[in-house]
């Protein structure tokens, strides 16, 4: 039978090539992924356990503060333990199923507020509580407004009924004022996403029952 060598060579010629291409794209990617870590050299992990569900919060220092099933933790900008503060274990059946929401959020003299059934505030600089309000109910993320007022959609059980409402609170965690949303006769009429504060003070939610209300500070339409 009749060989052609020369086909031989052409195919270990075409497979050295693409030998070649590969340890090309091979340390094309290499380099590639070196420049990536060295450009974002301040990435980082932190272990949290159990995160509920909870959004993370940012101080102007560039700290950080999520709420863990072991409480309120900070860390800052470069991932190194700050403090922890238990809000869980700090009143006995504060959330017996664990399933509070807790968002934090930085009122603009430096405070940590969030909550569920209870809305707390801690300082940020050493984690110490500073106040507890009891909503006796669950509650949305809170809002700060400016001037440091503070603003919950809550649902709770009174002695009659379920009570929906916006609830506002002063900056040292007292009662200020509640809003009860349009009775329309609907089953639902909670406010149950985070409202909104403009610069002028104006406080902006929703209701389940499809209406949205714009209010004054002092909780008046």
């Amino acid at each position: 039978m009749e060989s052609f060598p020369y086909r031989s060579v052409k195919c270990r010629a075409t497979i050295s090539s693409i030998r070649r291409r590969f340890k090309q794209v091979s340390i094309f990617f290499i380099v590639s992924l070196l420049i990536s870590i060295h450009q974002n050299a301040n990435a980082w992990v932190y272990s949290l356990g159990l995160v509920r569900s909870s959004t993370t919060a940012l101080d102007y220092s560039g700290n950080i503060y999520v709420h863990t099933s072991k409480g309120l933790l900070s860390v800052d900008s470069n991932g190194n333990y700050r403090w922890q503060l238990d809000i869980n274990g700090l009143d006995a059946g504060r959330d017996p199923s664990g399933r509070a929401q807790r968002h934090p959020v930085i009122s603009p003299d430096g405070i940590v507020v969030y909550g569920d059934t209870y809305i707390t505030a801690v300082d940020v600089n050493n984690g110490n509580k500073l106040w507890d309000y009891r909503t006796d109910g669950w509650s949305t993320a809170p809002t700060i407004s400016p001037n440091g007022d503070i603003y919950i959609g809550n649902s709770y059980r009174s002695p009659v009924a379920r009570q929906e409402r916006l609830l506002a609170l002063n900056s040292n965690g007292s009662f200020k004022w509640e809003f009860l949303p349009v009775d329309t006769g609907t089953s639902w009429k909670g406010v149950t996403a985070q409202a909104s504060v403009s610069a002028d003070g104006s406080i902006y939610f929703g209701s389940q029952n499809g209406i949205f209300y714009a209010l004054n500070q002092d909780g008046s339409l």
